[in-house]
């Protein structure tokens, strides 16, 4: 990939008979979803559409402890992504803007899923929030080490996931079980033992990275346990049907500016000295 990408990274490798495909955010301990992040990620995305022969597209934490990534024995640590940069989502200042920041995130994931490739995520032991896990809820199998950590916190912070987590979370566990996870205030941290059980993941492992490499190899990957709802996800008596209507409820949170319960979190992040994720 040479210096062509600042944020992500990516390489491609034989397992065998098998080409993968390994991505990975790099912007800081946290891995910040950044609209620059976004940007490097969509455009990497469109190789994989467009001529990359690969067979698997393997997400991953950024901080790799072997530094052979094909190896059985590869293990990745820390944060996978804590979310969307809440700096710039303060940043916004209309309804229109709003609408494009959601499309913004959401094309990305769209891209995700329509990928020919099966798409895989190996995860540290950190987090995965927010706009980090809808990038994972778009992938075929998520695979969580015992010590990684999922939420999406958005509707205590005065909107909804606007990067098609609505869509990719009610197919994953159901819409009851999402509208009730969703809607927990303080938002409720999942462990991986709670997120499996939920089909939010489909394996926990202790070496989840090398885990994903020697099931490749051996053509043993373990079955998705996503339910594959079709049902569609309703928020405070509003049905979500779609990416479209997902946009279209996220801008109306901005309509009169950005949402005070917003601008309380990046307070209470500056004043801790924190990354600005959401």
């Amino acid at each position: 990939m040479g210096n062509k990408y600042t944020k992500i990274q990516a390489q491609t490798h034989m397992l065998d008979d098998k080409k993968v495909t390994y991505i990975c955010i790099t912007n800081g301990k946290y891995n910040i979803f950044s609209k620059l992040v976004l940007q490097e990620l969509q455009e990497f995305l469109k190789t994989l559409q467009n001529g990359n022969s690969s067979d698997y597209v393997v997400f991953h934490s950024g901080r790799l402890v072997e530094e052979d990534i094909t190896e059985n024995f590869a293990q990745c640590t820390g944060n996978f992504s804590t979310g969307a940069h809440v700096g710039e989502m303060a940043e916004i200042n209309t309804k229109d803007e709003a609408f494009r920041y959601s499309e913004m995130g959401q094309t990305v994931m769209k891209t995700i899923r329509a990928l020919q490739q099966k798409t895989i995520v190996a995860l540290g032991d950190g987090w995965c929030l927010g706009g980090g896990l809808e990038l994972s809820l778009s992938c075929d199998l998520l695979i969580a080490h015992p010590k990684s950590r999922f939420q999406l916190p958005e509707i205590p912070m005065g909107i909804i996931p606007g990067w098609g987590g609505t869509q990719t979370l009610p197919y994953r566990v159901g819409p009851q079980k999402a509208e009730q996870w969703l809607q927990k205030n303080p938002p409720q941290t999942l462990s991986a033992p709670d997120a499996l059980e939920m089909c939010l993941i489909d394996a926990i492992q202790e070496n989840p990275l090398g885990f994903v490499n020697k099931s490749i190899r051996s053509d043993t990957l373990p079955p998705s346990r996503s339910l594959k709802s079709n049902n569609p996800l309703e928020l405070n008596g509003t049905t979500i049907p779609s990416y479209e209507a997902e946009a279209e409820i996220f801008s109306e949170f901005f309509t009169t500016g950005v949402p005070e319960l917003l601008l309380q979190k990046l307070k209470i992040l500056q004043e801790k000295n924190t990354p600005k994720a959401l």
